[in-house]
C-alpha cells in the first residue's frame, strides 16, 4: 500500500500519545482518517487538530473493550466512507507491579483492553476487508510482546498474545490479499504510564516511572513515521525505534546482553 493518499484509515487509542501520532502521521499523507478513543473529547481534539491541517478526520467515542461497539464503528465508518483500507489496533493500557499486588481485576481489565480489543477490531475489520481482497491491519503489541522484565506480567502476557494472533492472522489472510502487521515499539514518552496502574513499594503511584517514560522515551511522532513506512512496505514486524530492535535482537543472538538490557530497562528498577 504505497500510496496513502484518500485511504481511509481508522486508529484506535488516538485521543494521544503514539496514536494521536498515527492519526496525524496518515493525515499528513492524505488520508480519510478516523480518530478512535475511548474519551470523544481526547479525539475530537485530535480530529480538530488534523482538520485544522486541512486533512479529513472524523472522531468516535469507543470502548475497545466491548465488541458491539467496536462493530458498530466499523459499521459506521465504512457507511460514511464504503470502505477501510487501514485499520490500527492501537489503544491499550499500562498495568506494572509485583505480580502478587497485581489483582484479578487489573488482570481483567487489562485484558479486555490490551487482547480483547485488537481481537474485536481484527474481527470487525478482517473480513470486510476480505471481501474487498485489500487491507492492511497493525496491531500494536510492544518490545515486552518480544521478551520481558520484572513487574510488567499482566502487560507483557497481553502483548506476547497479541504478536502471536497477529502472525498468525497475517498467515492466513495474506492470501486473499490483506496484511496483518504488529507494531512492537520501545520506550517512548507518552501517558501511558499516568493513565494507567504502575505501582510498586518504592514506587506506590508510578510518578518516577512515568518520569523515566517521559525523560527517557522517544517521541511518539517517531513511532509514528515508521507505522507510515511500514505500512507502505507492509512490513510484517515494525520495530521502532532502533532500541527496539536492539532489545529484540539481543533475546536471539545475546541472552546475557539481553538480562543486562533488561535490567536497564525495568521501569521499577533503583
Amino acid at each position: 500500500m504505497k500510496d496513502l493518499r484518500g485511504r481511509v484509515v481508522v486508529v484506535t487509542g488516538a485521543g494521544s500519545g503514539i496514536g494521536r501520532s498515527i492519526a496525524r502521521a496518515f493525515a499528513a499523507e492524505g488520508s480519510r482518517v478516523h480518530v478512535v478513543d475511548v474519551r470523544g473529547d481526547r479525539a475530537e481534539a485530535v480530529a480538530d487538530e488534523i482538520r485544522a491541517t486541512g486533512a479529513h478526520a472524523a472522531s468516535h467515542a469507543v470502548d475497545v473493550s466491548d465488541p458491539g461497539a467496536v462493530e458498530a464503528l466499523a459499521e459506521r465508518v465504512v457507511a460514511a466512507e464504503g470502505r477501510v483500507d487501514v485499520a490500527l489496533n492501537n489503544a491499550g493500557i499500562a498495568i506494572g507491579g509485583p505480580f502478587e499486588q497485581t489483582s484479578l481485576d487489573d488482570w481483567k481489565r487489562i485484558v479486555d483492553v490490551n487482547l480483547w480489543g485488537v481481537v474485536h477490531g481484527c474481527r470487525a475489520f478482517l473480513p470486510r476487508m476480505a471481501a474487498r481482497g485489500e487491507g492492511v491491519v497493525v496491531n500494536t503489541a510492544s518490545v515486552l510482546g518480544l521478551f520481558s522484565i520484572p513487574h510488567v506480567s499482566a502487560y507483557s502476557a497481553t502483548k506476547f498474545a497479541v504478536v502471536g494472533m497477529s502472525e498468525s492472522l497475517d498467515a492466513e489472510y495474506r492470501d486473499r490479499g490483506v496484511r496483518v502487521l504488529v507494531l512492537c515499539p520501545g520506550l517512548v514518552a507518552t501517558n501511558i504510564i499516568a493513565d494507567g496502574k504502575v505501582a510498586t513499594d518504592r514506587d506506590p503511584d508510578g510518578a518516577r516511572t512515568a518520569r523515566r517514560f517521559a525523560r527517557s522515551g522517544v517521541s511518539p511522532d517517531v513511532i509514528a513515521r515508521d507505522v507510515v513506512r511500514g505500512v507502505k512496505a507492509e512490513k510484517a514486524l515494525i520495530l521502532s525505534p532502533a532500541h527496539a530492535k536492539v532489545m529484540a535482537a539481543t533475546k536471539r543472538f545475546a541472552p546475557g546482553l539481553q538480562r543486562w538490557i533488561n535490567r536497564m530497562a525495568t521501569p521499577h528498577r533503583t
